[in-house]
C-alpha cells in the first residue's frame, strides 16, 4: 500500500511517524506490526491509531483505527522533520551549529519557518548531541595517553586541525593548525605573539599563540611603541 509515512525521532530519540498531517508516536508492538498513537492523544482525547508493519525503517500501513478529532498539524510536522534533520546531521557531521541550522530550515517552507524552537535551544540540542556521540573525554595523566576522537581533529569547515602529532611519549609534541593558516603565516613578514595563553591540563605547556597582522609597516610600528615586546619581531618567512 503506498503512503506518505515518514519515520522520525523525538528529542530523546524515541520513534514518531508523520501521515497526512499528524505526528504518531510509537504505541506498542505487536504480532509483525507495530502500533502508533496520535500525539493529540492526551491533549485532545483524539482515538486516532495506524497498524504498520514490523519494519521501522520503511514501514508500511496496514490500516487506520479510527479518525482524528483534530485538524491535520502540517507545520508541526515539518518542525519535527527538520529537527530530526538537524540531530541526525548534527551526530554525522562536524558543521558549525548555526550553519547546520541554516542548511536545514532553508529547505522548510516558509510558513513553518516562524515556527522552529529558538536557536539558542537548538544549539544547545545540538551540543548534547555530539556529546553523547562523542562519549565522555577521559583526562589523561600523561601526554602519551592523550586520544583525540576524530571529531576534534578537524575544523566546523571540515579542514584538518592536528597538523602534527608526534606520537604516544613522554616529550609528546601536537600541534593544532589548519593548511591555510600555514600559508597566511608563511606570506606574512611580521607575527604579533601572544604567550598569556594557560594550558588547561598541568600535562602541556603552550609554545604560544600566534596572531598575525598583514601589515609589516603597521606591525613594526605597533611594536616599537610596545618597546619591550619588539623582541616577538620576525624579520621575513619565520623558520620551522
Amino acid at each position: 500500500m503506498a503512503t506518505n509515512i515518514e519515520v522520525l525521532a523525538s528529542r530523546r530519540g524515541r520513534p514518531l511517524l508523520t501521515f497526512n498531517g499528524n505526528i504518531f508516536q510509537f504505541e506498542r508492538d505487536g504480532l509483525e506490526k507495530k502500533t502508533w498513537r496520535c500525539d493529540q492523544f492526551q491533549k485532545c482525547k483524539c482515538r486516532c491509531r495506524l497498524h504498520t508493519s514490523d519494519n521501522l525503517r520503511n514501514p508500511e500501513l496496514l490500516r487506520q483505527v479510527g479518525s482524528h478529532n483534530h485538524e491535520p498539524k502540517p507545520i508541526a510536522c515539518d518542525v519535527k522533520k527538520v529537527m530530526t534533520k538537524i540531530r541526525q546531521a548534527a551526530s554525522s557531521s562536524s558543521i558549525a551549529p548555526a550553519q547546520l541550522i541554516a542548511n536545514e530550515i532553508r529547505q522548510m517552507p516558509a510558513a513553518s519557518q516562524g515556527h522552529m524552537p529558538p536557536a539558542h535551544n537548538i544549539k544547545r540540542g545540538i551540543r548534547k548531541v555530539r556529546g553523547v556521540t562523542t562519549g565522555s573525554l577521559i583526562v589523561p595523566s600523561k601526554r602519551e595517553d592523550i586520544k583525540l576522537p576524530d571529531s576534534f581533529k578537524i575544523t566546523s569547515n571540515n579542514e584538518n586541525f592536528l597538523a602534527f602529532d608526534s606520537g604516544s611519549h613522554a616529550d609528546r609534541i601536537m600541534i593544532f593548525s589548519t593548511a591555510r593558516n600555514h600559508e597566511f603565516l608563511s606570506q606574512c613578514n611580521v607575527w604579533l605573539v601572544d604567550g598569556t595563553f594557560k594550558p588547561k591540563l598541568g600535562i602541556c605547556c603552550a609554545l604560544g599563540s600566534a596572531t598575525v597582522n598583514p601589515s609589516s609597516a603597521a606591525a613594526s610600528a605597533h611594536l616599537d611603541q610596545m618597546g619591550g615586546m619588539s623582541e616577538f619581531k620576525v624579520k621575513g618567512p619565520p623558520t620551522p
